[in-house]
């Protein structure tokens, strides 16, 4: 039995959230991007991919692992390990692998009906965590390992919607600065369910043989601040998460995306509770994604209008614009074009140090173009592939 087809487009969601959203926080330069890039031109039952790291205007991958197309990749941000998540396998099970690059590997094998989601690492690249959860049997398990002894500690639990705080399905969206307390929130089938939590380590023991139930957390904004399909970004000293949320009523023309469009960003300061509504996209636009800065003192995030494609009829990303959103001085300023042409797509892009990545294909092709930019002049930018590909960004790697 393979995995459900709930849980597989769980699994989906949370990682292209997470994917979409790289943080680039630290003092170390991390001006290159991880990816995943996937091979269209072969059969969708026989799928190839790779991992890569790619620096700007360098064609040439820094690093490149070939790894099964049916997987999930994600390097650390010192870019030193990897973690790689394949699908359900006949039983049913669904695998897990991590070590350093070119050391050895580690194995996580789940129960048959157990999907896993994540995997996610910290931003000093110390600890990994995921998530196992099944919708048939109802249970979850949170994992959170120490990389340096690979030792973990365990919570357990039930996949209920009737908790008063964590529901759904566990999953960490960051760590706060010295790493002894984890920001957790739970997903539904379609996003989050629930406002973030925090879950206090310093209790737990790594190693400790017994899994650990999942305790009473506290809420780091009030539960009546939930907005319609949620997705959080945390910054790498835990002070912040931003947020995209959709609106239900918000209108955009041709949309075609999964549920609502993305209509705003927010700001949650986790030390005071402040909770601001930053921005909104402008009149017939849809956020589609956004990004931390270096300094993680600014967002960089993207708008789009929608125009349907001649092939299939189906709305997509068009005129896409390129914004920074100043945190310090709240004003918003960029909007200028990212790709070379109006009508190309843009579904995905990566700030990583002073440039942008992105992947980008002319309405009705079915080529793509994996470009990089700097920040100051995105009319000129450096193609890096081409060709019947997907890409799957990361995070900013040094």
């Amino acid at each position: 039995m393979l995995v459900s087809r709930r849980l597989a487009a769980l699994i989906a969601l949370i990682a292209c959230a997470l994917w979409a959203l790289p943080s680039a926080a630290q003092t170390q330069p991390r001006p290159n991007v991880a990816v995943q890039v996937y091979d269209y031109t072969q059969p969708a039952s026989l799928p190839t991919s790779y991992a890569a790291i790619f620096a700007p205007a360098n064609p040439t991958p820094l690093t490149r692992l070939e790894v099964e197309g049916n997987s999930f990749v994600r390097f650390s941000p010192n870019g030193r390990w990897i973690a790689t998540v394949f699908g359900g396998d006949t039983t049913g099970s669904a695998k897990l692998t991590y070590g350093q690059i070119g050391g050895n590997v580690f194995e996580v094998i789940s129960e048959p009906t157990f999907g896993i989601l994540g995997p996610i690492f910290s931003p000093d690249s110390a600890y990994l965590s995921y998530t196992l959860t099944s919708f048939e049997r109802l249970r979850w398990e949170l994992v959170v390992l120490d990389l340096a002894s690979n030792q973990r500690i365990t919570f357990v639990g039930p996949l209920v919607f009737d908790r008063s705080d964590i529901v759904g399905t566990p999953a960490v969206i960051g760590w706060n600065a010295d790493r002894t307390r984890l920001y957790i929130v739970g997903y539904g089938p379609h996003s989050a369910e629930t406002v973030p939590f925090e879950l206090d380590l310093t209790p737990y023991v790594y190693g400790n043989a017994t899994p650990y139930e999942l305790p009473s957390l506290r809420p780091l904004m009030p539960r009546n601040a939930l907005r319609p399909q949620m997705t959080y970004a945390v910054s790498d000293d835990g002070a912040q998460i931003a947020y995209l949320f959709s609106e239900p009523t918000r209108v955009v023309t041709n949309f075609a995306g999964f549920g609502d469009p993305f209509a705003g960003i927010g700001l949650l300061e986790v030390a005071t509770g402040q909770n601001t509504i930053l921005l909104t996209a402008p009149a017939d636009e849809a956020i589609l994604g956004m990004s931390y800065a270096t300094d993680a003192n600014a967002l960089y995030y993207t708008t789009a209008r929608f125009s349907p494609d001649p092939n299939s009829g189906i709305g997509v990303p068009v005129a896409v614009r390129l914004f920074r959103y100043d945190l310090s001085a709240r004003q918003n300023s960029g909007g200028n074009q990212l790709a070379p042409d109006p009508n190309m797509s843009v579904f995905s892009f990566a700030v990583c140090g002073d440039n942008v990545f992105y992947v980008a294909n002319q309405i009705g092709s079915v080529d793509y173009i994996f470009y990089s930019a700097s920040l100051v002049n995105l009319s000129q930018p450096t193609a890096l592939l081409g060709g019947q590909f997907g890409v799957n960004f990361g995070t900013c790697v040094p």
